[in-house]
């Protein structure tokens, strides 16, 4: 387990933000561009907002009490009118000497680029007491054995400006699709997946496990053998048809799901397709496609299946699937987001809608392709009756969008332990 310690860009993937906003939380690209083998539980954020790296110094002990693998260090920004570089960078070596000295990996983020803070325009000696603090914390992991560097300056920062702005400068409000901070500081969803990503690969070599996901029938839950069982079949592994193909939509669906179009307009279509593996053999995945030819039109639809009983009321339930995110169109990709949830309102997601306008979506998903495991937080059964799994995809704003989404290995069962 994976804790975090930071300012307000820490704490945007905690409890007590909106679930809409997860998606703008580092941590949640880390887990999904890792494969699932990051996990960064609520309980293990220690962001608070307006934070100085002394502050965070002042709590380390909170996180070694909590006893994480790893912790992401992150932090420096609101130090910039109160100390120097040297004072915050001799913060930093103290978090993550402590940490190491707790058998704590600690994960040093150099701050991320900003163009503004408490609602005033960096200066020029800000921005270049950020790029100081940076350039101190690159050159101390040359020569700090143990700690692990998570770069991703050269993603969001601005360079043909030369100011130190971030991708979209300062978008207050404004329609700036690739802007990756929402308000010149904070990461929009583009933010932070970059963000999770340069974590996810700094500690690929340090992740140990792997999330289940779907391994053909004998994975299947019996409630005597094998109570984390997957309560989701093989037909979408297997490449059974059989499904509802509902709203519009074309093509096929897996025996026992249902492909359901949601928008007026735009085409959606479902298909097998067959994945090569490295040892020469295939395996299904389930493919969707989009594309729509309205300037102000969207294609949306979900994916899902509903699965009777075999829970009861009070257990634990995660969601996991893998993805791949491909033939993206520029600046159109604004829904994408797994969801279970039961008959008594309990739900648990991950990622999810970006706000549509008409002339596009304003911090839309990267436009590139990715891989990753979407997995939902483990959710506590309220009623026993049936247990939904939704997927949920879709582009909107500009004539020739598209985007393609393939699905491997879902799998639903309980958490134990």
């Amino acid at each position: 387990m994976i804790a975090s310690l930071g300012d307000s860009i820490t704490y945007q993937f905690n409890d007590g933000v909106p679930q809409w906003k997860r998606p703008y939380g580092y941590q949640t690209w880390a887990e999904i561009l890792s494969g699932g083998a990051a996990r960064f539980p609520s309980a293990l954020n220690f962001g608070i907002g307006g934070n100085r790296t002394d502050q965070m110094l002042a709590r380390v002990g909170d996180v070694i009490a909590a006893r994480p693998d790893a912790c992401v260090v992150m932090g420096g920004v609101n130090d910039l009118r109160s100390l120097t570089a040297e004072q915050s960078m001799g913060n930093l070596e103290r978090i993550y000497e402590t940490l190491l000295a707790s058998g704590i990996l600690p994960v040093a983020v150099p701050p991320l680029p900003a163009g503004i803070l408490a609602g005033t325009a960096l200066s020029v000696a800000e921005q270049r007491q950020l790029s100081q603090l940076r350039r101190l914390i690159r050159s101390h992991s040359l020569s700090s054995g143990g700690l692990v560097v998570a770069d991703a300056t050269d993603m969001l920062i601005a360079h043909g400006t030369g100011d130190g702005l971030p991708l979209g400068g300062v978008p207050s409000g404004s329609i700036i699709p690739a802007a990756v901070t929402y308000d010149g500081l904070h990461p929009a969803v583009r933010g932070a997946f970059w963000t999770g990503r340069a974590i996810a690969s700094a500690l690929a070599t340090r992740l140990g496990g792997q999330p289940n996901l779907h391994d053909g029938d004998n994975d299947a839950f019996d409630a005597a053998s094998n109570p984390t069982g997957s309560k989701i079949g093989s037909a979408l592994s297997l490449g059974n048809g059989g499904g509802s193909v509902t709203g519009g939509a074309q093509g096929v669906a897996p025996s026992g799901w249902v492909l359901q179009q949601l928008s007026p307009g735009g085409t959606v279509s479902g298909s097998f397709e067959g994945e090569t593996l490295e040892n020469g053999e295939s395996r299904q995945r389930y493919r969707l496609d989009f594309s729509t030819t309205s300037q102000d039109g969207e294609a949306r639809a979900r994916f899902y299946r509903q699965i009777y009983s075999g829970f009861e009321i009070g257990e634990v339930v995660e969601g996991i699937v893998e993805v791949e995110v491909s033939d993206i169109a520029a600046s159109c990709l604004n829904e994408l987001q797994l969801q279970v949830n039961d008959a008594s309102g309990e739900y648990s997601r991950v990622l999810g809608f970006q706000v549509r306008t008409l002339n596009g979506s304003k911090f839309l998903y990267p436009d590139i392709g990715w891989k990753g495991v979407l997995r939902t937080e483990p959710m506590t059964v309220g009623s026993a009756v049936a247990l939904d799994f939704v997927l949920s995809f879709g582009i909107a704003g500009k004539d020739g969008a598209a985007a393609s989404l393939r699905i491997g290995r879902p799998r639903l069962a309980r958490v134990m332990g």
